[in-house]
């Protein structure tokens, strides 16, 4: 890594380590993104895209957040406010061919993110930073642990990343000179408005960037009665998709599902009215190192719902530990920067739309922290990007006052070392990812099908070679796609034959194994729905149906429930 500033002279053996570490994660890139390329497309990247993009094969309406059938509230109207939105997801995954499709999409938004990331913060460094520099610092930080594969993850959490980044970056440098023209403003306006719109329709957790919304808005249009007018048409309509999302996670008939949504979620909770013991659990959760997102990235033996296979090797769980140690200080120093840059700069006007952005950051991370109780790997994909960039941003503002607070010379060799641990710690976890995952590519992940080893997850190639048999299983229970079977049950394979079906029922959320297991019989269920029938990987077939399920070259079948 080339630092061309004063922080680091060329014949610094730090920074030449530093540069020959930096470009040996340049080389090894290449290799370790095509390894994440094969990862098979996991339960809820499927999901998220039935709960975004169904609109008019659902019959105009939206899914329940916790698409849970027991709930006996399974679809809702969609505001008219929220339609545009709606319509823009159909266009988007109304009609997915297969796995395959997910993850390109989700890869291409991670490589997005990546060269967006680059660039924003190569206008912020420069020119006391090479624009090579700059993407070496983001790619690394893009390598540490298991980071590679969660960022391209197809859920919202990639939306609100690359929408926070947009956000966010621009504002750790000065403004320009000057007020645009009035025309400018009002299409910036309009711009802003319809780019917060999609943020908020995306995924619950974009109401937390709303103050990071605002000082983006009196950065770009100049004019506090256009700023305000903006955001508060914003509000008005964050009002109606809060409302929106707030009504889907309802759910009336089931108890114990009901409880355990409203547990897991502080959004879902209000209903209630118990905020006392969430906070009391809350409080309990932070004893577990999980539960701050940061150890979610790291090298660990097991990954929620085994969506990602586990590292094998002691000596690779201690390389987490490292990760997951330096992680924690990086935040730590952030924070420390945040408020040294508070303290010491809010008199210098220039700067302070600086520290504005990066309190609404902080907002956003204590907002994710309290938002749930338990976490999920797949969570950190949002909240682990912007610890990086948040916390480099307020080191970055907080500079010219840490170098009279603690001293130049201290303080440069600190941030050499810092960059120096971070590059080394990006290339280890590279190897370790290429060593643990690039067998996987060969033996498994290019084969069509259920995952081995990865009970929720699908392969993203030949899907063309199953559908046939898929389509085969199915008729012998006579379910046909052509028929638009009501609430029909699939799971992550068979959906894709199945996608013009009406409102289709998916059989993680009726697997008695996991949230089904306090009802391992959804006959009453499906009857409630007059399910048009099942078609699923017999492995997926509640027990109670074993007997009865017509098995067809690994699929099984079971005809209406009407």
């Amino acid at each position: 890594m080339t630092i061309d500033t004063p922080l680091a002279t060329a014949q610094d053996p730090v920074t030449r380590a530093s540069g020959l570490v930096g470009r040996m994660i340049w080389i090894l890139a290449g290799g370790v993104l095509a390894v994440v390329f094969f990862l098979p497309v996991y339960t809820d990247e499927i999901l998220w895209k039935a709960l975004l993009g169904r609109y008019h094969a659902d019959g105009n309406q939206e899914i329940a957040l916790s698409m849970i059938p027991s709930c006996r509230f399974y679809a809702k109207d969609v505001p008219w406010l929220l339609l545009p939105y709606r319509l823009f997801n159909q266009v988007l995954y109304g009609n997915i061919p297969g796995p395959l499709s997910i993850r390109v999409f989700g890869f291409a938004l991670e490589l997005s993110w990546l060269v967006l990331t680059w660039r924003l913060f190569a206008t912020v460094v420069r020119p006391q930073f090479s624009s090579w520099s700059a993407g070496t610092g983001v790619l690394a930080f893009a390598m540490l642990g298991i980071l590679p594969f969660l960022l391209e993850f197809g859920r919202p959490e990639q939306i609100l990343m690359i929408g926070i980044t947009i956000l966010f970056v621009p504002l750790l440098k000065p403004a320009a000179q000057g007020i645009p023209r009035l025309k400018t403003s009002l299409l910036h306006a309009v711009l802003i408005g319809l780019g917060a719109g999609l943020l908020l329709t995306t995924h619950p957790r974009g109401n937390f960037a709303l103050p990071l919304i605002l000082a983006f808005s009196q950065r770009v249009l100049r004019r506090p009665w256009l700023t305000f007018a903006t955001f508060g048409v914003i509000l008005g309509f964050d009002s109606v998709a809060y409302a929106d999302w707030a009504a889907r996670w309802n759910c009336p008939s089931d108890p114990v599902i009901a409880l355990t949504l409203r547990r897991l979620n502080l959004g879902a909770n209000h209903s209630l009215a118990d905020f006392q013991n969430y906070f009391a659990a809350l409080y309990q959760s932070f004893e577990n190192s999980d539960s701050w997102f940061l150890a979610d990235i790291i090298q660990k033996p097991r990954y929620t719902s085994d969506m990602i296979p586990p590292f094998e090797g002691f000596g690779w769980l201690w390389i987490g530990r490292l990760v997951w140690a330096w992680l924690s200080y990086v935040f730590l120093v952030g924070t420390a920067a945040v408020i040294v840059a508070w303290w010491t700069r809010w008199r210098e006007r220039e700067v302070r739309m600086s520290l504005i952005a990066l309190a609404a950051m902080w907002l956003f991370f204590a907002a994710s922290l309290i938002a749930r109780i338990d976490k999920n790997d797949y969570e950190a994909e949002l909240v682990v990007p912007l610890v990086g960039i948040g916390s480099f941003g307020a080191v970055w503002v907080a500079w010219p006052s840490l170098l009279r607070l603690v001293g130049a010379d201290s303080v440069r060799r600190m941030a050499r070392f810092g960059v120096l641990v971070t590059l080394c710690l990006a290339l280890i976890s590279q190897v370790g990812l290429l060593v643990n995952y690039a067998p996987y590519v060969v033996w498994s992940w290019t084969a069509p099908g259920y995952a081995k080893g990865q009970r929720a997850s699908v392969g993203n190639f030949g899907y063309e070679t199953l559908r046939p048999a898929i389509l085969a299983a199915a008729a012998k229970c006579g379910i046909r796609p052509e028929n638009h079977p009501r609430h029909l049950v699939v799971d992550e394979l068979t959906y894709f034959s199945f996608q013009q079906a009406y409102q289709p029922l998916f059989m993680i959320t009726l697997d008695d194994h996991g949230w089904s297991r306090h009802h391992p019989d959804p006959t009453d269920t499906l009857k409630y729905y007059k399910s048009a029938g099942m078609i699923v990987g017999c492995q997926w077939i509640p027990s109670v149906y074993r007997t009865k399920a017509v098995a067809d070259h690994g699929f099984c079948c079971m005809p209406s429930f009407s």
